[in-house]
């Protein structure tokens, strides 16, 4: 099992673990949203467009994850020429707080903006409530991603 003694298996699964967390937390977030969405559009087809806004935004989350992968790949590795176990270790563990927050963010954002079609179902006007109830969610993606990046430029 030599390929594990290679500090860029490691540093690549950190990497991997970072977009793809991205990428689930988005797709469970923005799927939660969806359904709210679907009964909000059905029944009030003039927020229709108010309710896909909504269900875009725990699309970012994949974003981070990218730019977590992003990171490892094009900016951190290049500054080795031999990369040792210990290194990728690091690098992989600095992928956790993205990969994380990421997934649960998603999840806990497309739950807050799922519940707020009910909001916007009452009031119309109540759309840039319901963003930024989703904002404040969003921030703890945010601050993974600024971990992440943080712990990267240590190794």
């Amino acid at each position: 099992m030599e390929f594990v003694d290679s500090g860029l298996f490691w540093a690549f699964l950190g990497a991997c673990i970072a977009a793809v967390a991205g990428a689930v937390g988005s797709a469970i977030g923005s799927g939660i949203v969806g359904q709210a969405a679907t009964g909000l559009a059905s029944e009030k087809p003039e927020l229709g467009m108010k309710a896909i806004i909504l269900e875009a935004l725990p699309g970012s989350q994949v974003i981070y994850g990218f730019v977590g992968l992003f990171f490892i790949v094009y900016v951190v590795l290049p500054k080795y020429e031999v990369l040792t176990a210990i290194q990728g270790i690091q690098i992989l563990f600095a992928s956790i707080p993205v990969a994380i927050s990421g997934v649960v963010s998603g999840f806990y954002q497309g739950k807050v903006l799922a519940g707020s079609m009910a909001m916007l179902a009452k009031d119309e006007g109540s759309f840039a409530n319901a963003m930024i109830m989703g904002a404040i969610v969003e921030t703890v993606a945010v601050l993974g991603l600024l971990g992440t990046i943080l712990m990267l430029l240590k190794v």
